[in-house]
């Protein structure tokens, strides 16, 4: 039998003594406390994190076995004492203007979010939390570093009920009615899809990732178990054999040179392959994003489900990737930055915050933007532009360094003028420095500013003007002798796309005049947090 719910959403109280009548701002709409299954979660957490070195100690412990059992049920007695602590001090509650979380037994930590600084409000749900039918709820808001609230665990519809609400008071969503019985019943708008990606397009993002490296680190994790997995008698059989075939190979250039190296690439290739079809599919299985009143949701996942929303008005930069293989295929990924938290690296692979949009076709992507940035439907089409042609003299020389480099240090290696043939690939760095040039471009329209660089992969930023907090001009010495200069734009989101925009060899006049209209267009929008 599944324990209680959260306590029922309560009507706000009247309002304390000494605040203004009619001022509601410190009555609270919704309070609570965590799910009971918090605990239950805890101690499955305690045993995973220690069950590792608890096999450890029984198999390979000797005389120090007891003392190590003993630190181990320490360490798990301190955790679950800190969890019940945690529970059972662990509230919150959600007025009109904020979300105040309470916790701690002996110092109290009391910590307010303005519910106008709300960037983004995710929804988490791990394989074992959907069978308990609780999930992870999130808060964050701008510069904090990860989740500024974790709320863990709430039942499933408590959690959309609060993330309803704190958008509804936030002013990204449509009030309630006035004749509603209660003002946290929040009334959210009806749903728009605007990309549901079938098994086929995560089939397709697998197939373009690169996931080489993942798979030679399986393989050797694989090789180094395979002595407790096979007979000692095969697998000595077995390095003899690989250990006699890369000898034959060194001495006689015989048996195992091209053969093998083809078998071990292709092995290599289909491993890789696989892994990266898997990890697409586990991760965004049944991604949808959709349009909600003025936020973008979306919701992905196959064993932990995840479910997002994300203002539109936040949105700093857009960036459309096109990496050389999906781009072969007409295929894209959407990008997008706020100016939330900023999760590390590792933490973005994983969870794929960072992805707007996973795959999508090229030619699918652009009539999908104005859906994304509304003012994008009465933008006008102004003409994309050049950047000087001496990025390509530039670009040239630099080549042309590095391949007389190489062709100096080829002539000595081998003591001969065999290596001057590596001079042969000057006319293809003039010719890839040409193909670069032709897409390096940049558009500014009345309210964006676009840019592209790249021509096997290509990227391109699309800033909203409003949100643009600097404007960046910079020449260095080189720059200077060659008449051209830098312009970055920078936003308050540098987390998923790298930044706003930055323009190489940008003429120097054209580059002083674009800084300034930059700025000015800036100026004159206001700025949507």
């Amino acid at each position: 039998m599944l324990p209680p719910a959260l306590p029922p959403v309560i009507p706000p109280p009247p309002p304390p003594t000494g605040t203004v009548p009619g001022d509601g701002s410190l009555a609270a709409l919704v309070e609570g406390r965590l799910h009971p299954f918090t605990l239950l979660l805890t101690i499955g957490q305690a045993i995973r994190n220690f069950f590792i070195p608890l096999v450890i100690v029984l198999f390979l412990g000797r005389r120090t076995e007891g003392t190590f059992l003993f630190w181990i049920a320490l360490m798990v007695g301190l955790s679950l004492t800190y969890s019940l602590i945690r529970y059972f001090t662990f509230s919150y509650r959600i007025t009109s203007h904020e979300l105040i979380t309470t916790q701690g037994l002996l110092g109290r930590l009391e910590r307010k979010i303005p519910l106008s600084r709300v960037q983004d409000v995710r929804i988490e749900q791990s394989l074992v939390q959907r069978l308990l039918g609780v999930v992870e709820l999130q808060i964050e808001t701008a510069g904090g570093q990860g989740a500024e609230a974790n709320l863990s665990v709430l039942a499933l519809g408590e959690a959309e009920k609060l993330r309803a609400l704190i958008l509804t008071h936030a002013g990204r969503a449509v009030p309630a009615p006035a004749a509603a019985e209660s003002p946290s019943q929040a009334v959210m708008p009806s749903e728009e899809i605007l990309r549901r990606l079938t098994l086929g397009d995560l089939v397709r993002a697998g197939l373009t990732s690169n996931y080489i490296a993942s798979a030679l680190v399986v393989l050797l994790v694989v090789w180094q178990q395979l002595d407790d997995l096979l007979p000692e008698s095969v697998y000595q059989q077995l390095g003899r054999f690989l250990e006699q075939s890369v000898n034959q190979a060194a001495t006689t250039g015989q048996g195992f040179s091209w053969t093998a190296a083809l078998i071990l690439a292709l092995t290599l290739l289909s491993v890789g392959l696989v892994f990266s079809v898997a990890g697409s599919i586990m991760l965004f299985y049944g991604f949808t994003l959709s349009r909600c009143g003025e936020d973008l949701r979306r919701t992905y996942g196959l064993f932990t489900r995840r479910s997002s929303s994300l203002p539109r008005r936040r949105i700093q930069v857009l960036r459309i990737d096109e990496p050389w293989l999906r781009r072969c295929l007409g295929l894209a990924t959407l990008r997008a930055d706020t100016a939330g938290s900023a999760p590390g690296e590792e933490e973005e692979e994983k969870s794929g915050h960072d992805v707007l949009l996973p795959v999508t076709r090229r030619n699918e992507l652009e009539p999908l933007l104005p859906a994304i940035l509304p003012v994008l439907v009465g933008e006008p089409q102004t003409p994309w532009r050049r950047v000087s042609p001496r990025a390509i003299r530039r670009g040239t020389l630099k080549g042309a360094w590095m391949v007389l480099l190489l062709t100096t240090a080829a002539c000595l290696v081998w003591q001969s003028w065999a290596g001057l043939w590596l001079l042969g690939f000057l006319p293809v760095v003039y010719g890839l420095n040409v193909q670069a040039y032709r897409h390096l471009g940049y558009r500014l329209g009345e309210f964006f500013f676009w840019s592209r660089q790249g021509w096997l992969s290509r990227k391109t930023w699309i800033v909203p003007l409003r949100n643009a907090q600097t404007v960046i001009l910079h020449q260095n010495p080189l720059d200077r002798w060659h008449g051209v200069a830098s312009i970055r734009v920078d936003t308050a989101g540098q987390t998923s796309t790298g930044g706003g925009p930055h323009l190489h060899n940008v003429p120097a006049d054209e580059a002083l005049e674009l800084a300034r209209a930059l700025a000015q267009k800036a100026s004159a929008l206001r700025y949507r947090w």
